[in-house]
């Protein structure tokens, strides 16, 4: 990545008058990530015909530009208000998307700690040259100072230090970004210049962009002003990110701001403020106050519990009517959840203040335009009405619905399962919160499975990017706050970004949740040594309030590591065993026995009421690994593979395991694709499970090539599923799970 220090800012000045060339096209647009699980900060667009600006690039906003169809790479500056997981968590994503476009390039623009995310995300992501990189502070760039310059928009920011009573402290800097387009010149008047003896042709073109000509006949001089009409100021927008009242004074006294507010008025007016701020600050008396400064703006609330929809529609539609289908045959396995609820903020809507919408568009240019763009109302999503129309173009579902129904008898489910298998529900229950690979789609998100133990708490086993919207959307905005202070684990298979890139947004959110409950405790992160290199380098920017263990801690050998095999690890080192029994965790097996983190690791298991974890070392990157988990109360197993070829360590740790989830990244006619990439085919997986003797397995971890379903063998229905996006699979849903292949295959009969 190149990393280039920002050269010293210009003082804050409104540009100058002057003519430009023909701009087209300009817009603001609300791009609403989070707007229905509150996970993220949405993000804002500035639209241009040739070029594009994102402020913010919270987690979800690649898989909200593939809904969307936003292409990435079409975007050249990315500016940050914050630097933390709310405002940045998509952007490892998105840049590992840009990378693969050869011609791609972008720059990235933000306060100083933006340093510390680029260290962290070159641990697991290649230096490259699509990235320029911008780090301004406030010793580098007077308040308002110039940020970008060029023939479409002069950018500026002012940085707000919160301040707490009479000690200000340099905690968290947000930015304001204050936005002017050029001066637009008027239009040109044929009829004058014909009156002034100028007959049509390319002199007309001269005039235009600001050449004086001769008439015809050489008698007269003509200027541009005398055949154009009176050029106008270019609108000038905001946004304002001020994150918490502690920045309110640095806003509200912040003198590079002074110029733009309507009293006394400018020939350069604010047009539109874009508020990220969030309601608890949004309905502070200063803040609204201030507010009241811009009296001729338009004001946009698209700060956190500021943009509630007062319609229940969820942001990724596609996925979540892909999810209603699914629900209207076995709700049980496939649960819905709108996730937030209608807008309950105190402030109140008028024609100058509005809640954001998703998708909400001030236009900017042509100036005829200017203004919030009309758009149609907004309809709940109405579940029932989707399923009936659902219904009417597959009727055959109906009876199979009924029949699934009939299936959830007592009897059917339990007079063939394993004796771990009880009619009661309070056991397990496996939630796919992401079955996709590589990158997010419309249907499916990147890789992340929680592991629900009820009372005794949980585990999410990989945590790809959008994991903790997932589970908003899945247990609803105080559902998931409770699966967040009762997680007591999250183990990573390896350091992919679609296996752990929402980590730490999972982190931090949990984090800030405990600790505004006063009871902040580490939690235990178990993965790959270079996850831990991420980790400590990402600290320096937020704290995570986690411990870290590495798998190979985990493994066989661990647990078989004795005093002569640590002397025989100590020589191969040359002696150096510096970490060995000294308290310090979270190295890997070759240096040492982590005698302290494993430790931590029983506790957890007694937690969690299981009997064993076990890291298998499979067939992907280096330091992958799969898991398998023992119950120490019903006795059930289960293994997950993670990312790997088929492999037989990991077949004959999982043997007689309950539940065997297993990637199946490709279909059966792409062997020389799944060998040169490490991934396993959809028969090898079935194979791997059979060999194993599973009970059930179910394949998840599709190429986003399968829209919504893999290709799938009838062969295969007997002791296997698909994995879907918000899967719920309770230990007593297993007998059943087989059956509902023939009903999938139904129901997307044209893929």
């Amino acid at each position: 990545m190149a990393v280039e220090a920002m050269r010293l800012p210009r003082a804050v000045s409104l540009r100058p008058p002057q003519r430009s060339s023909k701009l087209g096209t300009s817009y603001i647009q609300i791009l609403g990530t989070g707007m229905d699980s509150e996970d993220t900060m949405p993000s804002v667009l500035l639209f241009f015909d040739n070029k594009r600006f994102i402020f913010n690039a919270g987690e979800g906003m690649q898989r909200f530009c593939v809904e969307h169809k936003i292409k990435l790479s079409k975007i050249d500056h990315i500016l940050f208000t914050r630097v933390c997981s709310e405002t940045c968590g998509g952007l490892p994503g998105a840049l590992l998307t840009l990378a693969r476009d050869l011609e791609a390039t972008v720059n990235i623009w933000g306060p100083s700690k933006l340093q510390f995310l680029l260290n962290a995300m070159s641990t697991f992501i290649p230096n490259s040259s699509i990235l320029h990189a911008h780090i301004f502070g406030s010793d580098t760039m007077p308040q308002g100072g110039t940020i970008i310059d060029d023939d479409v928009v002069k950018i500026s920011g002012t940085l707000l230090q919160p301040c707490n009573g009479k000690n200000c402290e340099e905690k968290e800097p947000s930015v304001v970004y204050v936005c002017e387009l050029p001066e637009v010149k008027g239009r040109f008047d044929p009829a004058k210049a014909v009156s002034l003896g100028l007959q049509p042709g390319q002199k007309y073109g001269q005039l235009q962009r600001g050449m004086t000509v001769e008439t015809d006949d050489g008698a007269r001089t003509i200027h541009p002003d005398d055949v154009m009409e009176p050029s106008t100021s270019g609108p000038v927008f905001i946004v304002v990110d001020c994150p918490t009242v502690s920045h309110i004074p640095a806003l509200t006294s912040a003198a590079s701001l002074e110029a733009l507010y309507s009293s006394p008025r400018t020939k350069a007016e604010v047009v539109c403020v874009v508020h990220l701020s969030p309601s608890p600050v949004v309905e502070d008396a200063g803040y609204s106050c201030w507010m009241t400064r811009f009296a001729a703006a338009q004001h946009v609330l698209a700060g956190p519990g500021c943009c509630r929809s007062k319609t229940r529609c969820p942001i990724f539609k596609s996925s979540a009517l892909l999810l209603a289908k699914l629900n209207m045959v076995c709700p049980r396995v496939f649960p819905f959840n709108l996730g937030v609820d209608k807008s309950d903020t105190k402030f109140s809507e008028n024609s100058r203040v509005v809640a954001a919408h998703n998708l909400l568009k001030f236009q900017l240019l042509p100036l005829p335009l200017l203004g919030l763009e009309k758009s149609p109302a907004v309809e709940d999503f109405n579940l029932e009405v989707i399923q009936t129309e659902f219904l009417n173009e597959i009727p055959e579902l109906l009876s199979i619905k009924q029949d699934v129904k009939l299936l959830y008898d007592e009897n059917a489910l339990t007079t063939t399962a394993p004796a771990c298998i009880s009619s009661k529900a309070d056991d397990l229950e496996i939630v796919f919160l992401g079955t996709g690979s590589m990158h997010p789609s419309k249907h499916r998100n990147v890789s992340a499975i929680y592991l629900h133990l009820f009372e005794r708490g949980g585990m999410l086993l990989d945590c790809g990017e959008g994991t903790y919207g997932q589970l908003k959307r899945r247990y609803g905005i105080q559902g998931a706050d409770s699966v967040l202070a009762n997680l007591k684990c999250i183990w990573i298979s390896h350091i992919h970004a679609d296996h752990q890139s929402g980590l730490t947004r999972i982190l931090t959110a949990r984090k800030a949740l405990l600790q505004a409950q006063g009871r902040v405790q580490p939690i235990l992160v178990i993965g790959p040594m270079f996850l831990r290199r991420y980790l400590t380098a990402y600290e320096r920017l937020e704290t995570l309030a986690m411990d870290f263990l590495d798998c190979s801690q985990t493994t066989i050998a661990a647990g078989s590591y004795n005093s002569k095999f640590r002397d025989t690890l100590s020589l191969l080192c040359g002696g150096k065993r510096k970490h060995i029994d000294t308290g310090e965790t979270g190295y890997d097996l070759a240096t040492g026995l982590d005698a302290t983190g494993r430790k931590k690791l029983d506790q957890v298991l007694q937690e969690l009421g299981l009997k064993s974890l076990l890291s298998i070392p499979v067939i992907h990157c280096a330091h992958s690994f799969g898991i398998v988990l023992e119950s120490a109360q019903s006795g059930w197993k289960f293994a997950f593979s993670g990312d790997t070829r088929p492999c037989d360590a990991f077949v004959e740790a999982a043997k007689g395991a309950t539940i065997f989830v297993h990637e199946a990244t490709f279909d059966d006619g792409l062997l020389a694709e799944a060998l040169e990439k490490n991934h396993s085919l959809t028969c090898e997986a079935v194979q791997a499970g059979a060999a194993a003797g599973a009970y059930r397995t179910i394949l998840t971890h599709f190429s986003q090539r399968y829209p919504q379903i893999p290709v799938f063998d009838a062969s295969y229905n007997e002791r296997t599923c698909i994995a879907f996006d918000m899967m719920s699979v309770n230990l007593v849903d297993l007998p059943l799970l087989p059956k509902l292949v023939p009903v999938m295959k139904l129901m997307f009969k044209e893929e």
